[in-house]
């Protein structure tokens, strides 16, 4: 009811796409929708009942973990940290077609040179990915990233693409089009479901940044029938492929699993597809292990550690050979009941909230309220900011990991702390010295 209201209550503001707004929807698939269907009796069943009984108390905790986050977001915008700035319309500065053009073709021709290598080292499909393989070394977090090169290419050009006031040339146009397409066919085949919609949905977002459009109502329909055919299908698609192996080769291993998926010898008969996308979405059952470890001292309270370890994420594997890869996400599932004891294979979302209930208890809604304050100073730049182009592109290159609710902090925050730099220092290199049309600023500028 609360989300309800609160999306409501800012529709028409312009900020759906901001921090406050997109965890509020997070909070209310992840957790809101899945506790209702639960206490009905219709929802995904605790694999550890032990967790069961901290279920309405984690629920709390979401609530209100998410009411500090729009707080801190709320704080971070307001006029007593950034000063009402005028004529920003005016002298915003955009960005030059030329180097766009390069920037773009540089990120994409080293994008898929990494995933050529990723392929050709038995490393590219999702159940691979727990282990390095033949990417072991001090470059394989770079390969990695580099790996991600693409869906960033992708929206600069849906920056360029959806400037207010410009019509897009047929250049553009193609050029959009076609990385989506690249993106949506490099990841469908690797089982990894998230890349796909972040190479739709990134676009869309970018586009409301910019101009205050929402996806009609059939573009909507389009894209809830889509995800809902998408998750049962890469459910039944991944159980095929651990249950027919990878082959020697990327098109024999995907029409071995293809097949053997499409002969039933693999199903997944038992759950409906509603069930399947239930179970994928809901973060209920961590959070609920997290406060229950918490309180039952089987989990040592981290006190900040988790957070700190972001920091440490900075250096170089090149300079740190044995630097740890500050996930805990396995033992934390053996904890929870959720894993078994011999499975080091799997790691369980820990998820931002269960992260701070971990570290502090209670005290985790400070946490979250800190992090309200870092996401909303980050997006607030976007309309405050007279470098509006570069900005829009380093809040778009942070929003896949401010969607992944699901994730720790060092882990993907600490990530974000080298990307960011680098790509604002590219958008900073895209810059000319031209202001975008006084009489059509973006549609944020606006409301702010």
């Amino acid at each position: 009811m609360y989300v309800v209201v609160y999306l409501f209550r800012i529709r028409t503001s312009g900020h759906l796409a901001s921090p406050s707004s997109l965890y509020a929807v997070l909070t209310c698939i992840h957790f809101a929708i899945p506790a209702l269907m639960i206490s009905l009796g219709q929802g995904p069943q605790f694999r550890f009942r032990d967790n069961g009984p901290y279920a309405a108390e984690a629920m709390i905790f979401a609530w209100l973990a998410l009411v500090a986050l729009q707080f801190g977001s709320l704080f971070a915008n307001s006029r007593l940290i950034l000063p009402s700035q005028t004529g920003i319309a005016r002298r915003s500065k955009g960005w030059n077609a030329r180097y766009v053009l390069a920037v773009v073709t540089t990120l994409i021709v080293v994008g898929w040179a990494a995933r050529i290598h990723i392929i050709e080292s038995n490393a590219y499909f999702q159940i691979l990915r727990t282990s390095q393989g033949e990417l072991e070394g001090p470059f394989y977090a770079a390969i990695r990233m580099a790996e991600q090169f693409p869906i960033y290419a992708l929206c600069m050009v849906a920056i360029a693409y959806w400037r207010p006031g410009g019509l897009p040339s047929r250049f553009l146009h193609f050029g959009l089009a076609t990385i989506i397409l690249s993106e949506v066919a490099y990841w469908l085949p690797s089982g990894r479901k998230e890349p796909v919609v972040l190479a739709v949905l990134l676009p869309l977002l970018i586009r409301y940044l910019r101009q205050g459009r929402l996806p009609s109502a059939k573009t909507l329909g389009a894209l809830a029938l889509a995800g809902t055919l998408l998750f049962p299908a890469i459910f039944t698609y991944r159980n095929a492929m651990e249950a027919a192996g990878t082959g020697p080769g990327l098109v024999e291993t995907v029409i071995s699993a293809a097949e053997f998926a499409g002969s039933g010898a693999v199903s997944s008969s038992d759950m409906t597809s509603g069930e399947i996308i239930l179970g994928r979405m809901s973060l209920m059952e961590p959070l609920s292990a997290a406060v229950r470890l918490y309180h039952e001292g089987d989990w040592e309270p981290m006190l900040g550690r988790s957070y700190a370890q972001a920091l440490l994420s900075l250096v170089p594997r090149v300079l740190w050979p044995g630097k740890p890869d500050f996930h805990y996400g396995t033992d934390f599932g053996q904890a929870a009941g959720i894993l078994s004891s011999g499975d080091w294979l799997t790691s369980i979302s820990v998820t931002y909230f269960g992260e701070a209930f971990l570290n502090l208890g209670w005290g985790g809604l400070v946490a979250m309220l800190v992090m309200g304050m870092l996401l909303g100073a980050l997006y607030s730049q976007v309309a405050a900011s007279a470098h509006r182009e570069t900005w829009l592109l380093v809040y778009a290159v942070a929003l896949p990991t401010l969607l992944y609710a699901g994730g720790t902090f060092a882990l993907h925050f600490g990530g974000l702390l080298k990307l960011l730099p680098f790509f604002y220092l590219l958008g900073r290199l895209m810059e000319s010295g031209a202001s975008l049309p006084r009489s059509v600023p973006d549609r944020l500028a606006v409301h702010r």
